[in-house]
């Protein structure tokens, strides 16, 4: 079996690397039925440049996308050997996805709504070498826009049946069988056309096994002038008796475990508009988990765990990283950017000895402390109008 592998980190690379894409999308007139396409290709070659390991992503879709009702299929195709990632980023590769979608909808204001959606989606996952079942699984979706511009949304989301997950044992030929689940999401926001605006969502996990999980986020959105807006954030989540990996000993003795996690999430962003063609943005986010694990397990080769009191390791983590994100775009012509960023980041983690977890406020400060990482980029995109260049400007009659 190939393994489903995490694709590395960037790192000092002495090779060569190619990345070449194309898009393509074909519609009608009137853009009620089309297709769409997207093909990467990478090869990666060591310092020697022979035999590069090449590797594509495949991207296709298409169906229906005007009027009431909408229908729409996509596959997504990344082959085992793709990996962009001296030139882009890609998390995992080695999947096939196959993804169908249903869409009602009415884009005209009626009795209190200004237009409503309903969607059902369905989606089947599997390896690409080798052919290897992964998930199967479905949601429906539902958003209404009332007339005072208020918004209300929910999703329902499950895996009716048992999957394969094939990157958590971090193994090759070995798989994590997960509960079948379902999740609740529902939400809303007040109207966005007011200086002070407010979004809310809650959302509710559980699976056949006994792991349960909620999540809270409040987002105001405060515009105090038409330049000026302020976008705080925070989020809660709270998961008991997930089950993950924990340690690896060896081929045959990977250990999972269950484990609570708290996660705490506190952003502010905002953005100063100077004109029609420059702007001013920046984002300050500080994220902390605490993982604690009550009791481990040992991976079986059907995908299932068993009980393994002899382990005697301790994996309770206490993470956070705080990042800090300036931005400023400028318009400098028609389709072109200029777009420089100053990064800061400040990342910690550590082991936590007899489950001696930090208050929020004395783990704030202790991240204040950690050493920092900053860095500074400058982006320009131009954009060449292929006629101005090839064909000269005819004069006005």
């Amino acid at each position: 079996h190939r393994q489903p592998r995490k694709l590395p980190e960037r790192t000092a690379f002495t090779g060569g690397m190619n990345g070449t894409g194309a898009t393509f999308k074909i519609a009608d007139k009137s853009n009620m039925y089309g297709v769409n396409g997207n093909l990467s290709y990478s090869a990666v070659a060591d310092s020697t440049g022979s035999s590069p390991q090449t590797g594509y992503n495949l991207k296709m879709g298409g169906g229906k996308y005007g009027g009431k009702v909408t229908a729409t299929y996509g596959i997504a195709v990344i082959s085992d050997d793709y990996n962009p990632n001296h030139m882009g980023y890609l998390s995992y590769n080695n999947s096939i996805n196959h993804d169908l979608a249903v869409s009602y909808r009415v884009l005209e204001p009626f009795s209190v709504f200004n237009n409503l959606s309903h969607t059902i989606q369905l989606g089947y996952d599997q390896l690409f070498a080798p052919r290897e079942y992964s998930r199967f699984g479905g949601s429906f979706s539902s958003r209404v826009l009332f007339r005072n511009y208020w918004d209300l949304h929910g999703t329902l989301k499950s895996n009716p049946v048992k999957s394969h997950d094939w990157y958590e044992p971090r193994l090759s030929g070995r798989f994590f069988e997960r509960p079948a689940y379902a999740e609740i999401d529902i939400g809303g926001s007040t109207d966005y056309r007011k200086k002070l605006a407010l979004n809310l969502g809650y959302e509710y996990y559980w699976n056949a096994g006994d792991e349960r999980a909620w999540e809270i986020s409040i987002q105001p959105r405060i515009r105090f002038n038409r330049k000026l807006s302020v976008f705080p954030r925070i989020q809660l989540e709270h998961t008991e008796n997930q089950i993950g990996y924990a340690s690896y000993i060896d081929d045959d003795n990977i250990v999972f475990g269950s484990r609570m996690v708290k996660r705490i999430t506190n952003q502010v962003s905002g953005s100063y508009v100077f004109n029609n063609k420059a702007a001013l943005s920046l984002s300050m986010r500080h994220y902390w988990s605490a993982v604690d694990y009550q009791k481990y397990y040992l991976l079986q080769t059907d995908g299932t765990v068993a009980d393994y009191p002899e382990y005697e390791g301790n994996k309770d983590i206490n993470f956070n990283i705080m990042t800090v994100d300036l931005e400023y775009s400028w318009n400098f012509a028609p389709g072109s950017y200029l777009t420089a960023v100053w990064k800061n980041q400040v990342y910690a983690s550590e082991e936590v000895e007899n489950n001696l977890f930090l208050n929020y406020r004395d783990n704030f400060n202790h991240t204040l402390a950690s050493p920092q990482v900053n860095s500074f980029s400058v982006k320009i995109t131009y954009y060449l109008d292929y006629h101005s260049v090839v064909r000269p400007r005819l004069p006005f009659p």
